[in-house]
Parts: structure tokens; C-alpha cells; sequence
């Protein structure tokens, strides 16, 4: 369950983010699960 409860997540949020030009690779990645991984100290 996310924090968007009760509304289901979609597919195309990813989408959306890799589509859009103005985001820098490392942007892209950053949003996607590097920040969130460097904040809880998860390693790849």
C-alpha cells in the first residue's frame, strides 16, 4: 500500500519521469531510488 491510498499506483508515473527531457540522468536516477536508498543507508 502506498502513501497515494486509496488511489491504485500506476504504471506510468515511471514513464512520465524517463520521458522528460529537462531531467538529467542522474536527476532521473536520484528520483527513482537513489535518494531514498542514501537516506536509509541501503547499498546497491
Amino acid at each position: 500500500m502506498g502513501t497515494d491510498y486509496p488511489y491504485p499506483w500506476t504504471k506510468t508515473a515511471v514513464d512520465h519521469i524517463l520521458a522528460t527531457p529537462e531531467l538529467s540522468d542522474a536527476e532521473r536516477a536520484a528520483i527513482l531510488g537513489e535518494t531514498a536508498a542514501g537516506l536509509l543507508a541501503i547499498k546497491s
